[in-house]
């Protein structure tokens, strides 16, 4: 998958993470109308990715600009959360 396709996933991650549900509705519908992936399935994961996602998010430094601690447990749930939405 291109790069793109997975920030703009990340994306939705992270307004889901930071509690920017307004946000997160907003954008939706743009992403569905213009493919871009809102499902692990759109970028040919599963749930069982999902550990290794959060490791791999958690390792890198960017994280750490955050102006409050994301946790692994904070983007499983995002994550989740993203899957179950229709």
């Amino acid at each position: 998958h291109l790069h793109g396709e997975i920030v703009a996933y990340g994306l939705l991650i992270l307004l889901t993470v930071d509690q920017q549900m307004d946000e997160l509705q907003r954008w939706l519908p743009v992403y569905r109308e213009l493919g871009w992936p809102t499902k692990l399935s759109q970028l040919d994961l599963t749930a069982s990715h999902i550990p290794q996602i959060v490791e791999k998010a958690t390792s890198v430094h960017d994280i750490d600009v955050s102006p409050y601690k994301i946790t692994a447990d904070m983007l499983t749930k995002a994550i989740q959360y993203m899957e179950s939405l229709d």
